[in-house]
């Protein structure tokens, strides 16, 4: 199978995959091409930029036109292509931009004697002044294309950058803009995500210099093209084959990436699995894979326009100011301002209503809704928004073949005590049909007894493996969520679920982890709905002798956790155990005195328990029929 391209740097791409792939961008590339052959060596040209939301391709297209220069006859005679890094962080002067073009510009170098002449000239000038720097520079350069009767074509990714930090120097962006204009050597290619302040504002140097050449996202057709050149790059002779019978899937891809390439591309891999179950487990490890894409895009955007958004994904769909206002408890004329700066960035859409009054708006991305309430709510909750999109994805009697294995495969694992296999057939049942799952269960009544007998072994599997404990039980706190139709069994994994995190922890607390039983806490802190009962209390009192006998200090601390977490709970024993840890740090019988008999009946025996040696766990780990199961 030939290597698949690039996800996040089409940089390294060679020219005949970047053509190959190129997908409705034909007319922007030519048009740029045909601009730039027919503007004459003598007298200033046009600059141009890319706007397009992250994924749309700039990349790829700015690649493109600055290989297309160096491979046209007509264009390679007239200039010489140059290209900045996607990001530049060193540029923060005008003078840093020009010191970045000389060493491009050497790099680019055919001619031996040329390059050494751009190399004395650089070491001549690296330690002038900004403003002398710059003014030898353009002389330079200037000289330098006359002579060869050429242009430069520079091409900038990010652009918005670029300008936005020679913008720090006071006249920066007007020198340049007057180099530019001036000059016949230099011309800018450039992209950004958005219009931006530099070029849209009435003030700023560069309003309205530039030619703006919008990406818009691919249409229906554009998708399946895509779709079909990854199979074709891949051998994907399956999906090439099959691509009609694939037509409703390509119809979910178009719904969830609304039409950007990067998006389509990544849900590709996703459209190639034909199991269900490896399509569920793709799109998660492609969610994941997205975190950083989607964290780098809020952090463009300012706190109110963040809060915004991040309500607008947590709702159902199209929403209006009001509803959005209501929901994120922002004010409506706020909403109202920020909905239109983000829509002239892209990252919302106006609904066009006909003939209505109110207005609807949409986040552009729908691929980010599912990333955003996937990674906002608790794991036991996340089954549903991969159900959305594999609802989407299946038709109604893929779907039933599926889950018609999985209750074959759920009774076959009970009649041969198969507990893990049982488990794993009961989530694979949840993360495609939620609505359904207490329904499917309840036809398997028979099932039931063996399914609680398995699965208090399953349960003593996991006890000592401790590398296996955490998502263990994150599992089975959300397997609560949907286990109240059979309340004993919901009951026993309760209690179990609470005891192995207050086991884990006391043993990661004696081996001096005490980040690691903090953590652990936090995931009995996180589902405090857990704690019902007397017996849980109880649980938890040992546990926090079992600490003070390991640790006194750190034991405290822990119990301060608790404390606090408790609030107007810490009464009774508790209170009498704060009463105890104050006594055995000060050794001071006054306190004892102070306290009502029965007061100090207790901290007397709490001060027995924890000076003796053997803890809980060490006892449970010696004689293992002490575990705390069923």
């Amino acid at each position: 199978m030939k290597s698949t391209q690039q996800m996040f740097n089409p940089d390294v791409e060679d020219y005949n995959t970047l053509k190959e792939m190129v997908v409705e961008r034909e007319n922007e590339i030519e048009s740029v091409l045909g601009r730039l052959e027919s503007t004459p060596v003598k007298g200033t040209s046009r600059s141009f930029v890319v706007v397009g939301p992250r994924g749309m391709g700039k990349t790829h297209l700015l690649l493109l036109l600055y290989y297309e220069i160096k491979k046209r006859k007509e264009l390679k005679k007239k200039y010489v292509s140059l290209k900045f890094s996607e990001e530049e962080y060193s540029i923060d002067s005008l003078a840093f931009f020009f010191i970045r073009i000389l060493q491009e510009l050497e790099k680019e170098c055919g001619s031996l004697e040329e390059k050494n002449r751009i190399k004395e000239f650089s070491e001549k000038v690296k330690n002038l002044e900004n403003k002398e720097l710059v003014k030898q520079a353009d002389t330079f350069l200037d000289n330098l294309f006359q002579k060869h009767q050429m242009k430069m074509a520079l091409f900038a990714d990010n652009l918005n950058e670029v300008l936005k930090n020679i913008s720090t120097e006071n006249t920066g962006l007007k020198h340049l803009r007057s180099i530019l204009q001036s000059k016949d050597y230099l011309l800018i290619i450039g992209s950004a995500s958005t219009f931006f302040k530099e070029i849209k504002d009435h003030d700023e140097p560069f309003y309205s210099f530039f030619e703006i050449i919008r990406l818009p996202p691919l249409t229906d057709s554009g998708i399946e093209e895509l779709i079909r050149k990854l199979a074709k790059m891949e051998d994907n002779l399956l999906i090439i084959e099959e691509l009609d019978s694939l037509r409703p899937r390509i119809k979910t891809i178009v719904h969830f990436t609304s039409g950007i390439p990067r998006l389509v591309r990544m849900l590709y891999y996703v459209i190639a699995n034909s199991e269900i179950t490896e399509v569920a487990d793709s799109l998660e490890k492609l969610l994941d894979e997205l975190t950083p894409y989607y964290q780098a895009r809020m952090a463009k955007l300012s706190p109110q326009q963040q809060k915004i958004i991040d309500t607008m994904a947590l709702l159902n769909g199209p929403s209006t100011p009001t509803e959005i206002a209501k929901a994120g408890r922002v004010e409506r004329p706020t909403v109202n301002a920020q909905l239109k700066k983000l829509a002239d960035t892209g990252f919302v859409y106006l609904i066009q209503q006909k003939k209505r009054k109110w207005r609807r708006y949409d986040i552009t991305e729908r691929m980010f809704r599912i990333w955003r309430e996937m990674r906002r709510s608790k794991s036991g909750n996340r089954v549903k928004y991969l159900a959305d999109f594999l609802k989407a994805f299946y038709t109604e009697d893929e779907f039933q073949r599926h889950i018609d294995q999985i209750d074959e495969k759920f009774s076959l694992s009970l009649q041969s005590d198969a507990s893990s296999d049982a488990i794993k057939s009961v989530k694979e049942y949840e993360s495609l049909n939620e609505k359904s799952f207490f329904a499917w269960f309840d036809a398997l009544e028979p099932n039931k007894r063996q399914f609680n007998a398995i699965f208090k072994d399953w349960k003593f599997n996991y006890y000592f493996e401790r590398e296996n404990a955490m998502n263990f039980l994150k599992e089975s706190i959300s397997f609560t969520d949907h286990s109240k139709e059979f309340s004993k069994f919901r009951d026993d994994l309760l209690r179990f679920t609470i005891r192995q995190i207050l086991y884990f922890s006391a043993e990661d607390f004696k081996d001096k982890n005490f980040g690691n039983a903090r953590e652990r806490l936090s995931l009995l802190f996180d589902n405090k709905e857990l704690w019902t009962g007397e017996d849980v209390y109880h649980l938890i009192l040992d546990y926090l002798v079992d600490l003070l006998k390991i640790d006194l200090d750190h034991g405290a601390e822990i119990f301060n956790l608790f404390k606090d977490e408790l609030g107007e709970e810490f009464t009774g024993t508790f209170g009498t155990l704060d009463k105890t840890i104050e006594y055995l740090k000060s050794k001071d019988n006054e306190l004892l005195e102070k306290l009502f008999p029965e007061e100090r009946e207790v901290v007397e025996e709490l001060v027995k328990q924890i000076e003796e040696k053997n803890t809980t766990t060490e006892k449970i780990r010696a004689n293992p029929s002490l575990s705390p199961f069923g």
